[in-house]
């Protein structure tokens, strides 16, 4: 949801960019929506603006990003941990009978992978 949010708002600023942009350029444009001290197009004020947004809305994206990684790899690591005590208490007939490999696979890489696929989209 907050990753859909983040990529649209990505796109809101990618067409502000370009209207800043016809802004500058197009001196004889009317741009009646903007207050008197940003519709100078001699002054960076509007830049200034759009850069500030621009940077706390990555700021707000990247800390989203983190807590969901965050997220998905504690929960990998709670099943991981669950897994290795389940193979710690089992009988000696399966350390001996099946491959280690198995085990591994088991333990370290499915609970990762099943975060990942599942939990992370």
């Amino acid at each position: 949801m907050l990753s859909s949010i983040i990529s649209i708002l990505d796109i809101a600023f990618l067409a502000m960019l370009l209207w800043i942009v016809n802004f500058y350029l197009e001196p004889a444009a009317s741009f009646e929506l903007l207050p008197a001290w940003a519709a100078d197009n001699g002054s960076p004020m509007l830049i200034l603006i759009f850069l500030c947004l621009f940077i706390i809305k990555n700021i707000a994206a990247w800390l989203v990003t983190r807590s969901q990684f965050r997220f998905i790899g504690d929960v990998a690591v709670r099943i991981s941990s669950e897994n290795l005590l389940s193979f710690q208490h089992s009988g000696m007939e399966s350390f001996t009978k099946t491959d280690s490999s198995f085990h591994i696979r088991k333990i370290c890489f499915q609970p990762f992978e099943f975060a990942q696929y599942m939990l992370a989209g």
